[in-house]
């Protein structure tokens, strides 16, 4: 489930906390939106350091709960109303995507 557990570090959700009550299982990390759809399983959470409209259709598309933005990328207003709107999670990372994964990782989230 995606909840305050999720916050590691100084991570944050720019979501609204309606969209953190979903099941995450497994990650899917890259920056190549047409391999997310090929190769992500549903329930995943993606970490990209993309920052565009594309990632919330291709997150809802795919089924995946949670987006997180790795390097500090910051979602648009709009994203946030658009992924709030499809129930798409949205957190926000400082580290790097190597960082952002060993970190869940090592809190035993995935």
């Amino acid at each position: 489930m995606i909840a305050s557990n999720w916050r590691l570090k100084d991570w944050t959700f720019r979501t609204s906390p309606e969209t953190w009550n979903h099941d995450v299982v497994g990650l899917y990390a890259s920056d190549l939106l047409s391999n997310v759809l090929r190769h992500a399983e549903a329930k995943n959470a993606l970490v990209t350091t993309l920052s565009n409209m594309n990632v919330i259709a291709v997150a809802s598309l795919a089924n995946l709960p949670l987006v997180i933005f790795s390097e500090g990328k910051e979602p648009s207003e709009a994203m946030i109303e658009k992924a709030n709107e499809e129930g798409v999670a949205l957190l926000v990372a400082k580290e790097d995507s190597v960082q952002v994964i060993r970190a869940l990782l090592e809190a035993n989230l995935l």
